[in-house]
């Protein structure tokens, strides 16, 4: 796990990607009033570790927060509630679309709605 220097800061930055890898319908307050039709694109577009890239830095705020103290855990607390909530949407979408009989994936309509943030990954966590 990297030892990080400042766990407020890359709690904001974390925030900061959680929120931009988001379908545009939740806001930046992270709606969870899901629409009667959501798109989940942006999320469902990581291929087989597309996830674990959330869960990962998740897991090294964390790890940062315990050895500083804690001092973050109120907004880290709230960010793995949103996560756990956002999978398990992921989830429902999933299952919606095998027994619509589709393939699990990003239909091609939907490729021109994705953000490239994957590539900033670095850049958002470990460059000042």
């Amino acid at each position: 796990m990297p030892q990080l220097k400042n766990i407020k800061d890359f709690g904001n930055r974390w925030l900061a990607w959680w929120k931009a890898i988001q379908p545009g319908w939740r806001g930046d307050e992270l709606s969870q009033l899901v629409p009667s039709d959501p798109s989940w694109s942006q999320l469902l577009c990581g291929g087989a570790n597309g996830f674990l890239v959330v869960i990962l830095a998740l897991a090294w705020w964390m790890q940062g927060n315990t050895s500083s103290g804690g001092s973050d855990l109120p907004r880290l607390k709230t960010a793995v509630v949103d996560v756990s909530w956002t999978l398990a949407q992921l989830k429902i979408a999933l299952d919606a679309r095998e027994d619509q009989g589709k393939k699990r994936g990003i239909d091609d309509a939907d490729t021109e709605e994705l953000p490239a943030t994957k590539k900033y990954v670095v850049s958002i966590f470990f460059l000042d």
